[in-house]
């Protein structure tokens, strides 16, 4: 375990390195790397023998299937890059397949690389509610002869879901995530801190509305949960009251999660309780395109003077030029390169037939906080244990910081664009 720990450490501080060199210093790495082979000991990237001549590299015949959804992303290229070469370094084959955000597609791809016999099977859902129907791997009789029904299907190696969770099956072994109820919670606190409601004043009361997301969509019930247990002490206290009276995440869940949902919704909402001198303080969105519905409403219905506060997540560029622009207040961003080095790490554990829990989290020395949850993450089937990333707080004050320099997006005029 101590020359993984090293080495381990040593791939993470690569990481972080890579993550922060420019796009033209990228381009090579991703030619020399990328592809939809599976990588061998001769095939190392020129530039990590270079720096790394003394690493010697022992096989072990193992190899990772990796399904990620699309290869036009500079971010998810630079998820591959590492993933490939962190495996490759520990003595791992890698195989990548993207879909170009095709369902249908990485759909096609999950079935081939478990029928190339993968060791491990880590794939970022397009659709998380359709892919598992693609969790099936054929077993093949050593005679040629048809196999009885019940023993048509072959066991399945682990699988790890990154990035979101593979809903509707049993078959997903755990999951690498966002913490998804600490993103409703920033996005409460947004709320609270911009503006400044008071737990022990009563002399002002302040008027929100909740707009979560998708209801078909695992995450914005969590999202819901964690800004709405997070606002409760102030609903209780009536510092923070809502008119419309809907505070369910029935009620305020965005059909489809469509911009044009979430406006036709809060047209209606504006309509029957913000006339007159009722003053709307807050729209609690779940995603940047609620956001983006909630904005377009407040904009053609809302007769009040004040800048009303809007929350949002996953830092699309279009909410960041809102953010910039003082039409929302804030996002919230996960670090796919973090979510990288942890599938990384939990997946060799999981081929190894470690028992994978907290204790990982420690053995691998990350620099960035994870939680280890066995309790609240349900896909419809099972209870997948998760290995749960921190978001971050995304607002005009800090996005430079936050995207900009750890080379995720770069500048384009007065607004950051994702770098492809």
């Amino acid at each position: 375990m101590d020359r993984s720990d090293r080495q381990t450490k040593e791939i993470v501080s690569d990481m972080k390195k890579m993550w922060n060199r420019r796009v033209s210093g990228l381009a090579l790495a991703v030619l020399v790397l990328l592809g939809t082979g599976c990588g061998k000991q001769e095939e190392a990237p020129v530039a990590e023998v270079e720096s790394k001549a003394e690493t010697v590299v022992e096989m072990n015949g193992k190899k990772v299937g990796i399904s990620l959804p699309s290869e036009e992303s500079a971010i998810w290229r630079r998820d591959a890059e590492y993933l490939k070469e962190s495996f490759y370094r520990q003595g791992y084959e890698t195989e990548i397949l993207y879909c170009g955000n095709s369902a249908a597609r990485q759909g096609e791809d999950v079935k081939r690389l478990l029928a190339n016999d993968c060791d491990l099977l880590i794939a970022a859902p397009v659709d998380p509610d359709t892919l598992a129907n693609s969790l099936v791997k054929q077993a093949v009789p050593e005679s040629g002869e048809e196999l009885p029904e019940d023993e048509q299907e072959a066991p399945l190696p682990p699988v790890l879901s990154l990035g979101s969770l593979i809903r509707n099956t049993n078959k997903v072994t755990c999951a690498v995530i966002a913490d998804q109820y600490q993103i409703g919670v920033l996005q409460a606190k947004a709320v609270i801190d911009g503006l400044g409601v008071k737990l022990d004043d009563a002399g002002k009361v302040y008027n929100i509305e909740l707009a979560a997301g998708n209801p078909d969509d695992a995450a914005s019930g969590f999202i819901f949960n964690g800004a709405y247990d997070t606002l409760k002490p102030y609903l209780d206290v009536g510092a923070i009251r809502i008119p419309s009276g809907q505070v369910t995440f029935s009620e305020t869940c965005t059909r489809g999660g469509t911009s044009e949902s979430a406006e036709e919704r809060m047209k209606a909402v504006l309509n029957e309780h913000y006339t007159g001198k009722t003053q709307l303080d807050a729209v609690l969105g779940g995603t940047d395109a609620v956001a983006l519905g909630i904005g377009n409403a407040i904009d053609s219905e809302y007769s009040g003077r004040n800048r009303v506060l809007v929350t949002g997540s996953g830092a699309d560029e279009a909410a960041l030029a809102r953010i910039i622009d003082g039409k929302q207040k804030m996002t919230v961003f996960t670090a796919v390169c973090e979510e990288a080095a942890a599938a990384c790490d939990i997946g060799i554990s999981l081929m190894n037939d470690e028992y994978t829990d907290s204790s990982i989290i420690e053995r691998s020395k990350w620099d960035f906080d994870c939680k280890y949850d066995t309790t609240n993450y349900v896909n419809g089937s099972k209870i997948v244990r998760s290995f749960l990333l921190e978001p971050v707080s995304v607002t005009a004050d800090n996005f430079r910081e936050v995207l900009v320099d750890s080379g995720y997006y770069q500048m384009d005029g007065k607004y950051p664009k994702l770098i492809s």
